[in-house]
């Protein structure tokens, strides 16, 4: 989807969100485990949580969808954290909603040539999913 992948740069300086589409969505993709690609997702996703370890123990998610507050403004900062507050969510939670984005959309360009961007197609069963 045009605009989709995550808005940050990879390694060479790409701005994502404009190689849309050579890209696999985050939530439309199926991997196998190691290939170059699969085992550098998960040593980049370990690598990013170690580092963000002792921050994520002091505060820790308490929501299924905490995300950190980023706010261009003191006003606008203050009124979401209230807001979070009000939610139940941990208004101090260190890590963006799109800590697996900023991480698969670069890799997936980086990997584009290795990816299939089609799934097999069965009348009956697709992908686990019973179809009537």
């Amino acid at each position: 989807m045009e605009g989709g992948p995550a808005r940050i740069h990879e390694g060479q300086g790409r701005w994502m969100p404009d190689y849309w589409k050579e890209l696999v969505s985050v939530v439309s993709w199926v991997g196998r485990a190691k290939t170059p690609f699969s085992k550098a997702l998960l040593e980049n996703m370990e690598a990013f949580l170690d580092k963000n370890l002792e921050l994520l123990k002091k505060y820790p998610g308490k929501h299924p969808r905490e995300n950190k507050i980023e706010a261009n403004n003191f006003f606008s900062k203050n009124l979401r954290k209230i807001s979070y507050k009000i939610q139940g969510r941990n208004a101090d939670y260190p890590l963006p909603w799109i800590v697996f984005g900023n991480i698969f959309h670069p890799l997936n360009y980086r990997y584009r040539e290795n990816i299939l961007k089609t799934l097999p197609v069965d009348s009956i069963k697709n992908a686990g999913v019973y179809h009537r």
